[in-house]
């Protein structure tokens, strides 16, 4: 399982895991047309939920989910064996990208407010997934000191890419070549990620554009968007929050 807030890199991740799990077609050169959402399932999917979908499914199985902890915290207890990635972000790149996110999404989850508005909204908790400063205060503790578990940072992932993904396979017991390593890390950059159509492309792209999952990815865009004050309430709230757990983030 992989948990997230929104915005964090999910779809990254998940793509990653994907090529790990195809590593003997890459080690053969040949290419991975199977989309990235093939075998994965979204715990809560609207239509047909995730969870529902994948109890029939057979062979590994990767369920992403973007809620809070109280809604797994007791699946988790129960199975020490689930193998779970928690990926995190820092908060202002974040909201910026969930900012984005929402202008881009179809009518009626399109956002149609400006930046200062937007703000506004996650002030009085107005956002789908709640408050990214909560989430996190939540998950990292739990899963820092959980056997089956481990933690990546965005950033980190952005500066030793290959370094990561090898954690990824180490951590899902996938033994994959140190050439097959270095065509997945060329393969994941954001960049060549968003040019990759048969990797990302699926039934459900076809009515929300790929641009809503993979935008720029850079680290630090958030100093286009928060004024003064923003960026003092972000501080206070990391203070608060974020650095009495020992998280660090890379802003920049």
């Amino acid at each position: 399982m992989t948990f997230s807030f929104l915005k964090t890199g999910t779809h990254w991740l998940m793509s990653i895991i994907h090529l790990l799990k195809h590593s003997d077609l890459l080690e053969r050169g040949e290419p991975v047309q199977e989309s990235v959402r093939t075998g994965v399932y979204f715990f809560e999917r609207p239509i047909k939920p995730g969870y529902e979908m994948a109890k029939n499914a057979d062979g590994p199985r990767l369920i992403y989910s973007h809620l809070a902890l109280k809604h797994w915290k007791k699946l988790m207890d129960n199975n020490a064996s689930l193998k779970v990635i928690y990926i995190i972000r820092n908060p202002k790149d974040t909201i910026v990208s969930y900012y984005h996110h929402e202008k881009q999404m179809p009518k009626p989850l399109k956002f149609d407010g400006n930046w200062d508005e937007y703000f506004q909204k996650w002030q009085s908790d107005g956002l789908k997934y709640g408050d990214i400063f909560q989430h996190v205060s939540e998950l990292y503790p739990y899963h820092k000191h959980r056997a089956n578990s481990i933690i990546l940072f965005y950033e980190d992932m952005k500066k030793n890419l290959k370094e990561n993904i090898k954690k990824i396979s180490d951590f899902l017991h996938m033994d994959v070549s140190e050439n097959v390593l270095d065509v997945i890390t060329e393969m994941t950059q954001i960049e060549n990620l968003k040019d990759n159509k048969e990797l990302t492309t699926d039934d459900f792209t076809k009515f929300v554009p790929m641009s809503v999952f993979l935008r720029k990815g850079n680290v630090g865009g958030w100093e286009e968007y928060f004024t003064d004050e923003q960026n003092y309430i972000f501080d206070e709230k990391d203070k608060e929050i974020l650095q009495p757990l020992g998280i660090k983030f890379d802003y920049k």
